[in-house]
């Protein structure tokens, strides 16, 4: 893996080349909204940096402030996702997200980035999450190209999310790729998703003038690259396999002896509201496609560790 081509390595990079001396004052500001328009308008219309210039606009300032906060809450967590193609394709089938809003509260990372290709070019997802928003920012060309922030009521009795998507409007083509990101977030936040994460430790980097704590100077720059559905795509591609032989000696005996021919039900979310310690609390698992040969069917069953809370 050459960790110099993962994306949001490269953006941080950029960015940080980018800003100069003013990088570690953007990041100090990212948390307070109208300090961090004063340092990015500072920024952008300065000649030293060579962007903007007088040319600046609200919107140029706004969409450089996301990526800004993008990046900077990533670094924090360096969490990246790839789902296996056939896990992938599964949960896009879920074509209506009835999910509570108060899915988003189960995310297993504040911050991470989904390394997938989506619509129009685009070449990944980074999600951020803070109090009751949702950030989906597609990435296109080093830089930010579209972007969402999802409001949702931090409450029980809020909407799914499938109502709060119908509140934007936004083009046909980023409407699907808001649903194939949101699926795999939502999936990211099931009771027992197929996760499997690999850690890897980056070279660090030069030395800053500012002091750091004994702790800070000894905490490891460690990037984590988890594979989402190793077991569960490799179980769904066995039962395609075996669907395809199926069928293929079913039409070798003109259908005789077969009842039902071989399919796949759709995988779906489910969803209920439990009490821990007198609150409620979501809780949402992902049924897998049942598979149905002849006349029994068979659920995916794997082997997957339970995620400890974080």
């Amino acid at each position: 893996m050459d960790i110099n081509e993962i994306f949001p390595i490269k953006l941080e990079k950029k960015l940080k080349k980018q800003a100069g001396d003013l990088f570690e004052e953007i990041k100090a500001a990212s948390y307070d909204a109208e300090k961090l328009r004063e340092r990015l308008k500072l920024f952008l219309t300065s000649p030293v940096y060579n962007l903007y210039y007088y040319t600046v606009t609200e919107s140029q300032i706004d969409t450089t402030a996301v990526n800004y906060q993008n990046v900077i809450a990533w670094s924090k967590t360096k969490q990246i996702y790839r789902f296996d193609e056939n896990l992938w394709n599964t949960i896009q089938t879920v074509e209506k997200v009835e999910v509570h809003c108060a899915v988003f509260q189960l995310l297993p990372f504040p911050a991470f980035w989904i390394d997938r290709n989506f619509e129009n070019g685009f070449v990944g997802c980074m999600v951020n999450h803070l109090d009751g928003e949702l950030w989906l920012s597609f990435y296109r060309d080093d830089d930010i190209t579209s972007y969402l922030k999802i409001y949702y009521p931090n409450t029980t009795d809020g909407k799914t999310v499938e109502e709060l998507l119908k509140e934007y409007d936004v083009p046909e083509w980023f409407l699907r790729n808001l649903r194939a990101a949101l699926n795999a977030v939502i999936y990211l936040c099931t009771v027992e998703p197929d996760v499997k994460t690999t850690r890897i430790e980056l070279p660090k980097t030069a030395a800053k003038p500012a002091k750091k704590s004994a702790k800070q100077a000894g905490k490891k720059n460690i990037l984590k690259v988890a594979n989402v559905g190793e077991n569960v795509g490799r179980i769904i591609r066995e039962y395609e396999e075996r669907e395809r032989r199926t069928s293929a000696s079913s039409i070798g005996t003109g259908g005789k002896g077969v009842a039902k021919s071989p399919h796949i039900r759709r995988a779906h979310y489910h969803s209920f509201w439990t009490k821990q310690n007198g609150e409620k609390q979501l809780i949402v698992k992902f049924l897998s496609p049942i598979f149905v040969h002849g006349d029994t069917d068979e659920d995916i069953k794997t082997t997957i560790r339970k995620r400890s809370k974080k």
